[in-house]
């Protein structure tokens, strides 16, 4: 993240290409994690959605962005474990 906004990639095919992939992954594995009837299954889709949603956002190049995304991968990286963990519980 930190040498992201030292470069000068902003304008760059492969940014763009790598944004585009990653919104059309979040997209696919939300559509995947909405028929899940798993309950792992389904957290693991949804962090695969995170995510995505998160480099999305840190690839738009804005100072709100960036922030945005490091509280979205600081919250997923509290909030995962602990739902893995509640569903493993709930499985026993």
């Amino acid at each position: 993240i930190r040498l992201m906004w030292f470069s000068e990639v902003t304008n760059s095919a492969i940014v763009l290409f790598v944004l585009v992939f990653s919104l059309w992954g979040g997209v696919l594995s939300s559509g995947v994690c909405s028929c899940q009837s798993d309950l792992k299954s389904l957290i693991a889709y949804s962090s695969i959605g995170h995510m995505a949603l998160g480099l999305s956002v840190l690839l738009s190049f804005y100072s709100v962005g960036k922030m945005a995304c490091v509280c979205v991968l600081y919250s997923h990286g509290i909030c995962s474990p602990i739902l893995f963990s509640l569903a493993a519980n709930s499985y026993e």
